[in-house]
């Protein structure tokens, strides 16, 4: 099972969305950062278990994995042959921002 890769810009958004529930909740961002790891798990075992983002950019075939409890997703998928994750995005803000990374 290899780990899958991720985009600089999902990495600074797994950051902030950590720093952002610290300063809500004191403790929640290792709670966000343990759904993180084991939702990653499921990903690098299943990649293909998540469902299918509709007109995905590129023709890839890529998926979104919610994290635990959390409104934020993994956005991911096979992209020239790794796993790659693209973003980490709310599930209710900004749709499709993460479209340029991934043309």
């Amino acid at each position: 099972m290899h780990r899958p890769r991720i985009l600089q810009e999902a990495a600074e958004e797994l950051d902030a969305a950590a720093a952002y529930l610290e300063r809500e909740r004191p403790g929640y961002a290792l709670v966000f950062l343990e759904a993180y790891e084991e939702k990653l798990g499921q990903l690098a075992r299943f990649p293909e278990t998540g469902p299918l983002i509709a007109n995905a950019p590129g023709g890839y075939p890529l998926r979104a994995f919610l994290i635990g409890k959390f409104p934020y997703s993994i956005i991911a998928g096979s992209i020239d042959d790794v796993v790659t994750i693209v973003a980490i995005a709310h599930t209710s803000r900004e749709p499709n921002y993460w479209h340029s990374r991934v043309r």
